[in-house]
């Protein structure tokens, strides 16, 4: 079975893409819309997703 992996520019608490996301329930951020990622968040999913590929 693969995992997939988040993308880079997903929800900053979920990591739901924005366009499916709505409202969601994490314990960290309770109810929540929508909430862009940190630069910080971007930067390291794209390198696990780079890590993936290779």
């Amino acid at each position: 079975m693969t995992t997939r992996s988040v993308s880079p520019n997903a929800c900053g608490h979920c990591g739901i893409d924005q366009h499916g996301h709505a409202q969601q329930w994490t314990t960290e951020a309770g109810w929540h819309t929508w909430t862009p990622p940190a630069q910080g968040q971007i930067k390291q999913r794209m390198r696990a997703r780079t890590a993936k590929e290779n």
